[in-house]
């Protein structure tokens, strides 16, 4: 199994896994809040993005049989 792509944008981020062949194994998406300081400003917690990412990796490694995951 691998990870191949973590797709990161501002509304979320998604993360897949895929085998050797490229077929997709796994895959998972997270929403970030978006904060608005100001008309026509947007912002976004980097700590929310990091807890974002980790989590979506968990999530695809958790759909992975652990007989597939590499020592």
């Amino acid at each position: 199994m691998r990870i191949p792509a973590i797709e990161q944008h501002a509304i979320g981020n998604r993360a897949i896994a895929c085998n050797k062949r490229g077929v997709k194994t796994g895959s998972a998406y997270r929403a970030i809040p978006q904060y608005f300081a100001q008309p026509g400003w947007v912002e976004h917690d980097p700590q929310e993005i990091h807890h974002s990412v980790r989590s979506t990796v968990q999530a695809v490694l958790e759909q992975v049989p652990a007989a597939r995951l590499p020592a």
